[in-house]
């Protein structure tokens, strides 16, 4: 059954969704968490949820471990939500995790390209994982099961961070994955749409307002533009630019990540154009001090927000 309602006489079949490292209470709760449905298929929450749970579902002492799963079905333009833990909670995992829309500016890191599996695992054991909104696994050159396998070794080193699979939606859907990041090359943002799951976030690269903005259009929750400075992963191209980062910010009602050349000290000038956040590669995974700078890029972004210029 589509979200829109339609066809809402048959049940849904319900999606488990688990949110690892949740707290689980010892009451069930079951909010209904109010939704409209937009052209793509995919439910957007609004901002009205439930006002008060049961005090019971704050009880913890019966809880037979961290993780458990939550149930959600739909009909009729509600999504319910059966689940073992106070809804802000839910709240907070499902929107910042599953949907790519945080409070705080965000911070992608994405992998090289250049470094194994167990290379990369081993960096990210030693890294501060709570600071990193996303982690992008963009690996070209590699195969569909390979991307599988590398969301399930390094997924459980990052409970409270999405994992991103880069252009394969099939590997994303196998891994069920928080996310896809779609190229130039992939399906577009409403393709994916189509065959995406309701929680699972779509990205979209794009390298002008006109292409965030259509993006955006087709139904992409965040978009990726760069490259805003030079960089060595892109010899011989010019940098787009500060300016044109504020012209795609400006275009692209969903939620932009800029990406290229940058570094701690750019990042209050990336976000005074209008970013949402950041995305970086070889400057913390390949770095001496991937933890050090980590924590250096979670500072510049947690400071004060500057203007939009």
């Amino acid at each position: 059954m589509p979200c829109n309602g339609q066809g809402a006489g048959r049940p849904r079949p319900a999606r488990r969704i688990v949110f690892p490292g949740v707290p689980a209470a010892a009451t069930p709760v079951q909010p209904v968490f109010p939704y409209h449905s937009s052209p793509y298929g995919h439910a957007i929450f609004s901002s009205k949820f439930i006002t008060s749970v049961p005090s019971a579902s704050r009880q913890t002492a019966d809880s037979p471990g961290k993780v458990r799963d939550h149930f959600m079905t739909s009909s009729q333009n509600a999504l319910t939500i059966t689940a073992v833990q106070q809804y802000d909670e839910i709240k907070c995992q499902f929107r910042e995790v599953r949907t790519m829309r945080t409070a705080r500016p965000q911070l992608h890191v994405i992998t090289t390209g250049q470094q194994e599996l167990e290379t990369v695992a081993a960096i990210l054991e030693r890294c501060p994982g709570a600071l990193i909104d996303a982690l992008h696994v963009r690996e070209k050159h590699r195969s569909a099961r390979e991307l599988v396998d590398w969301h399930a070794r390094l997924k459980p080193l990052l409970p409270h961070t999405a994992v991103v699979l880069n252009d394969r939606l099939d590997a994303a859907l196998a891994a069920n994955a928080d996310g896809v990041q779609l190229t130039g090359g992939s399906l577009s943002p409403a393709q994916a749409r189509r065959i995406a799951p309701p929680g699972m976030a779509v990205g979209c690269s794009v390298h002008s307002a006109e292409e965030a903005a259509e993006a955006a259009r087709q139904g992409a929750d965040y978009v990726l533009f760069g490259h805003v400075f030079a960089t060595g992963s892109k010899p011989g191209l010019a940098p787009r630019g500060l300016d044109a980062l504020a012209e795609a910010a400006k275009a692209s009602p969903a939620p932009l990540i800029a990406i290229g050349g940058i570094e701690p000290e750019r990042v209050q000038s990336v976000l005074a154009a209008g970013a949402a956040g950041i995305a970086v590669l070889s400057s913390v995974l390949l770095h001496a001090d991937p933890a050090g700078q980590i924590a250096a890029f979670r500072e510049a972004l947690d400071r004060p927000r500057p203007s939009a210029r």
